[in-house]
């Protein structure tokens, strides 16, 4: 994955994380870790 492909890929995770805490509130602040030590463990598995 290349570096447009990573500021895609964050720019969704920002998206999805603020609707996430318009809707859902505190249940975002657990899942927040896990949306971001994903993608990083894929990439740096690379």
């Amino acid at each position: 994955m290349g570096p447009a492909g990573l500021a895609i890929l964050l720019a969704g995770l920002a998206a999805s994380g603020a609707v996430a805490l318009l809707t859902h509130g505190r249940v975002i602040l657990l899942v927040l870790p896990l949306l971001f030590a994903a993608p990083l463990s894929l990439w740096r598995r690379r």
